[in-house]
């Protein structure tokens, strides 16, 4: 059955033009257009303006198959994203390590079921600088698309489109959905952007243009009326991407600014306002036409950039690397996709189902194997026991009991050597598990700890309501233990960042709640209080980071990939102790320079310096203990 098309409208194309175009220049030159991420709510409104008429004027005439409009969309998307996804496959066989390769299989998979937008919201936000790293990230917005296709036929075969209700049911969906975003904006960002019926209202609004009257209808509407309506939508489109930028919550209110002006647009256009000459432009009209394939081919470009070099692209790079996306997309439009959109045969949209299905399959296969080490490129000597060093350590070193302080404690009665309570949460164990008989003997203490995961030594403070008992029963078991052994030196560790601005994990600390612990603990006549700052914490596994930044030789280079937060916290805690006079230490100071973080635990081969994005091996917790503590750490004054 043959699928009426919808009038061709250059303007619509000139618009796609617009959106493409902010799109680019926010992945190419972010610090210009700090809002150009608005360019896919311009095409949010625009699929969903375009597939509500296509639908709408078929079903009306009886021409309307949910069987060919589906074969219609897969005809219409699947060549030009083919053939993305085996450009990636084939360069990631000779560019990536297997850490990466093996993402890059999950990833692949996820495209092709068209569930990549539920996938990276469980692994990280849009705006995170790991996400930098995911070549097939932009293609979340293309599967909120898909599934927004996969419902909306059904209501209108469920309730005729030239019924009343069918316009109020489009202004339910959009009003509930636009609730649900502004929810969830102020809430889980991640959840917001990622989640389709968090961005559904922004394809219905599309949609509820198709009913909305035309400009020549409406009573004492005017081509100067439809004049100004096209001026504020174009002004609308150019403050966003100039207004709007990552730190504000987005979507939320801030969405309605792009997404009403590009309404605007499309409506005012009807009457060929003095904005549609500009939306009608050759070049315009030209980069609208190639715009699906340059937003598939852009994003991966600039990543394979920064995955093998770690540096963001300089404008001149990024300029060549745009440059080659046009290209790139000329070409697979007028060679591939073009002439495979116009075929009709439901033969052609078996054959890329299946083909697509392959794909995804050789995804799977390349997660599962975890990234074909056995390729050249996967760097042999990296993988020599890189399973074994990043395991999570058994036994934590010099561990305090309910029965006993440990075995770090030989002899109670000699306080020849200063004793040294390490209390904390799972961070203390970035030192604990470094702590052996030499390096005890070299600082010249004597040692025991107390540790409890997501349980920080604050008197007051519950990060989760689900662990205030082992929480409380935590701190009473450190507080007793300060009692009976009476430490001459309390040590604290906290993951400071996740306690002072985590929005979604834990409720957040009050650096008051911090006072009134060091204030308890100097009471029970604790000599000297050390405060251990905040531990570097990246956005992905330190083993896989590792692995990339060794083998270029950069191994402190990991500044993008380390969480903004990280650096505040640490300043707190800092200012904290200065103005409570409590000696600080900080592992950013000695962990870290200007390039980033400490990754290997040598400079020589690849070992590990973590086990995951926080928490560390034991080769890492001796390094640690090394560049931090000395014999003058712990002197008692």
């Amino acid at each position: 059955m043959h699928q009426r098309k919808p009038k061709y409208r250059r303007d619509i194309d000139g618009l796609r033009g617009i959106a493409i175009i902010s799109v680019l220049m926010f992945h190419g030159f972010p610090n210009l257009v700090p809002g150009g991420f608005i360019g896919v709510d311009i095409f949010f409104v625009i699929s969903g303006f375009l597939i509500t008429s296509i639908i709408k004027s078929n079903i009306q005439e009886g021409s309307f198959s949910l069987i060919h409009f589906y074969l219609g969309r897969v005809r219409r998307l699947f060549p030009s994203l083919i053939v993305m996804m085996c450009a990636c496959f084939i360069c990631g066989w000779f560019l990536f390590d297997f850490g990466d390769y093996k993402l890059l299989g999950k990833h692949i998979t996820s495209t092709a079921t068209f569930t990549s937008n539920l996938i990276f919201l469980s692994e990280s936000g849009y705006f995170d600088q790991i996400a930098l790293t995911k070549p097939l990230l932009h293609i979340w917005s293309l599967s909120i698309e898909e599934q927004f296709y996969l419902f909306w036929p059904l209501l209108f075969l469920l309730i005729s489109p030239s019924s009343g209700r069918t316009t109020y049911l489009i202004l339910l969906i959009l009003i509930t959905s636009f609730v649900l975003n502004i929810f969830f904006s102020f809430r889980n960002e991640d959840f917001a952007y990622f989640f389709p019926l968090n961005r559904f209202w922004e394809l219905a609004l599309g949609a509820l243009l198709t009913y909305t009257p035309p400009q020549q209808s409406v009573k004492r509407t005017t081509f100067i009326n439809a004049n100004t309506a096209g001026l504020v939508g174009f002004s609308g489109i150019i403050l966003s991407c100039l207004l709007i930028n990552k730190s504000l919550a987005f979507p939320g209110w801030w969405a309605l600014l792009p997404t009403l002006s590009t309404a605007l647009l499309i409506h005012s256009n009807e009457q060929n306002a003095h904005v549609n000459r500009i939306l009608t432009s050759r070049a315009l009209v030209g980069l609208g036409l190639i715009s699906y394939p340059l937003y598939l081919f852009h994003w991966p470009l600039l990543s394979f950039w920064k995955i093998i070099t770690l540096k963001t692209p300089s404008a001149s790079i990024a300029s060549g690397l745009i440059i080659a996306a046009i290209s790139l997309a000329a070409i697979v439009y007028f060679i591939v996709e073009k002439p495979i959109r116009q075929k009709n045969g439901s033969k052609t949209s078996l054959f890329l189902i299946l083909l697509m299905f392959i794909i995804g399959c050789i995804g799977l296969n390349l997660y599962q194997r975890d990234g074909y080490p056995f390729r050249p490129i996967a760097e042999a000597s990296l993988q020599s026991n890189i399973s074994s060093m990043t395991q999570i350590p058994d036994k934590v070193s010099c561990a305090l009991t309910e029965s006993s302080p440990g075995d770090c404690v030989n002899d109670l009665n000699d306080r020849s050597q200063p004793l040294v309570f390490f209390w904390g949460d799972s961070t203390t164990a970035n030192a604990t598990t470094g702590l052996t008989k030499s390096s005890l003997e070299t600082l010249n203490i004597q040692a025991m700890t107390s540790m409890w995961g997501a349980c920080p030594p604050i008197i007051n403070y519950v990060p989760k309501a689900s662990n205030k008992k082992s929480c409380d029963d935590f701190l009473l078991r450190g507080l007793s233990a300060i009692t009976a052994y009476k430490p001459d030196i309390v040590v604290l560790f906290a993951n400071w960042q996740g306690y002072l601005f985590e929005k979604k994990s834990f409720s957040k600390l009050n650096p008051a709640n911090i006072l009134g612990s060091v204030e308890k603990i100097l009471n029970l006549g604790v000599r000297k209080l050390i405060i251990v700052g905040q531990f570097p914490i990246y956005e992905a596994s330190q083993a896989d980071i590792g692995r990339r930044v060794f083998v270029s030789n950069e191994i402190t280079h990991t500044k993008m990939l380390l969480k903004n937060e990280i650096f505040d916290a640490d300043d707190l805690i800092r200012n904290f102790s200065k103005i409570n006079n409590i000696m600080f230490v900080s592992p950013l100071d000695s962990l870290c320079n200007s390039l980033g973080c400490q990754i290997s635990a040598s400079d020589k081969e690849y070992i590990p310096m973590g086990y995951d994005s926080l928490h560390m091996t034991p080769s890492g917790a001796k390094v640690f203990l090394e560049k931090t503590f000395s014999q003058d750490s712990f002197k008692l004054n």
